[in-house]
């Protein structure tokens, strides 16, 4: 189709649209391709709802052009009740604006008619870049980076700092954070 689209497995081949590919593939891969300029939010696999009781959410960000927004809306419910039929629910608004200097992100979380989560989680961000940040700034407060490997074990460990990470093999930044409602904002400078 119309657009740029980019390989979810490796998250950087990228195929311009109107065209017909081949795309090598094994039996254990699915082709997957997510159109630039979209956010896909990730939760870790689980058998059953609140398996894991502090799973976070993360963003996979794939920017749009200079000067464009990819933007998202994740709605949850309790996944258990009918309550959602009175729209007792959570929303977390997602918009990541692309920019010369780098990206501007911002989430919104709100509950709205009295939903009550069940439990405390972090929340992520991970964004391809082609270079490391310089610094990432949450809400005025510059984040300390740490190493890939420290940040992916202790997704499911609540935090109270926010920190970066940033991947050189792979181009990933994640950001993680333990998810406060309101409105959170993130500068991602390069």
């Amino acid at each position: 189709p119309q657009g740029e689209w980019i390989d979810f497995h490796d998250g950087s081949t990228a195929y311009k649209g109107k065209q017909w590919i081949t795309c090598p593939v094994t039996l254990g891969t699915i082709p997957m391709f997510v159109k630039k300029g979209s956010i896909v939010p990730q939760m870790p696999v689980m058998q059953y709802i609140g398996e894991k009781k502090n799973s976070p959410v993360w963003f996979d960000i794939y920017p749009a052009s200079e000067g464009r927004a990819a933007t998202f809306s994740l709605y949850e419910d309790d996944g258990e009740s009918n309550e959602y039929k009175k729209d007792v629910c959570a929303r977390t608004d997602v918009k990541c604006l692309t920019t010369k200097e780098g990206y501007s992100i911002q989430l919104t979380c709100s509950n709205q008619n009295g939903f009550q989560p069940a439990f405390e989680r972090n929340s992520g961000i991970k964004i391809r870049t082609k270079q490391a940040p310089k610094e990432i700034v949450m809400n005025t407060s510059k984040l300390k980076q740490i190493t890939p490997e420290r940040l992916e074990s202790s997704w499911e460990i609540l935090s109270d700092k926010a920190v970066w990470s940033w991947d050189k093999k792979t181009g990933i930044c994640l950001i993680k954070w333990q998810n406060n409602k309101g409105t959170t904002s993130i500068e991602i400078k390069n």
